[in-house]
């Protein structure tokens, strides 16, 4: 379960890769329209409670679920007891709602710790959030896990992926990038969590996933000659990586074509694309 959707609403519920089909969505939104609480839900809760009704229908094993927007007073909180929380690395986005500092933002984030389920923390956050983590997951005796990042070698990497090592183990990362192999270092942490609960995914499996997959619109590469790259960021995190990425490519010149809407920090990412760009095209929303 993810949002926003990236081609069709119906890509924010998925099973083993395959979107909810338009009979069962339409099925399943008539079903929670009939419930009278649905009238004062938000449309984001009213996708939720369709994915749980599905995923329950369909009799799931594994069910991963990514927050609206925050943590603390999010839909999914409605899971009491998960198999592990998941916080990716923290960075100013939807201020307006969660706050203006990065410590705000952290503190809604940390809200989807639960008592004594395990959380797992990406090793890019700033030193003070980690801190701020550690200390809300301490207070609901919350057992922490953190990659080793001293323990990651990056072999090489250019805009087609990134070779690296983990633990001793090799790894080919299709998406490029280096805040794509934290992100592959935090999935590693979780499938040893999960592990623990007896859903056993070997090396091989992870290895095999990370050469294949490619999530729509971060900085996915969409054509090879010349080299287009299609990309969603909107926040400083996200801008710096793509710009980090385009320039460590050595392709020029760059031509940007770019739209973003009135809501994200447009300021911001606009002086760090203009560092990078040869050429701009500006889109309106």
């Amino acid at each position: 379960f993810t949002s926003p959707y990236m081609v069709r609403y119906n890509d924010r519920i998925r099973i083993n890769g395959i979107d909810i089909p338009d009979e069962r969505l339409a099925e399943l939104c008539t079903k929670v329209a009939q419930c009278s609480a649905s009238a004062d839900c938000s449309q984001f809760e009213i996708t939720f409670a369709i994915a749980l009704l599905y995923f329950k229908e369909e009799d799931c094993d594994l069910v991963f679920l990514e927050t609206g927007i925050g943590g603390l007073l999010d839909a999914t909180n409605v899971i009491e007891s998960p198999l592990v929380s998941v916080i990716t690395s923290i960075s100013p986005d939807h201020t307006n709602l969660l706050g203006s500092s990065i410590f705000e933002i952290a503190a809604h984030k940390a809200g989807i710790i639960k008592n004594q389920c395990p959380v797992v923390i990406s090793a890019d956050n700033d030193p003070l959030v980690i801190d701020l983590i550690k200390a809300t997951a301490e207070r609901k005796s919350a057992p922490v896990r953190m990659p080793d990042s001293y323990d990651c070698d990056i072999l090489n990497e250019d805009i087609s992926g990134t070779h690296f090592q983990y633990h001793s183990v090799r790894y080919e990362l299709k998406m490029p990038g280096h805040h794509q192999v934290y992100n592959a270092l935090t999935a590693i942490e979780i499938i040893r969590i999960l592990s623990m609960h007896g859903y056993l995914i070997s090396a091989q499996n992870v290895s095999d996933a990370f050469r294949k997959v490619q999530v729509p619109a971060r900085i996915q590469q969409i054509c090879d000659d010349p080299v287009v790259l299609l990309d969603g960021s909107h926040n400083q995190a996200s801008v710096l990586a793509l710009a980090d990425v385009v320039r460590s490519s050595g392709k020029s010149p760059v031509i940007l074509v770019c739209g973003m809407l009135r809501s994200k920090d447009y300021l911001t990412s606009s002086n760090i694309l203009s560092q990078i760009a040869d050429h701009v095209i500006c889109v309106d929303e």
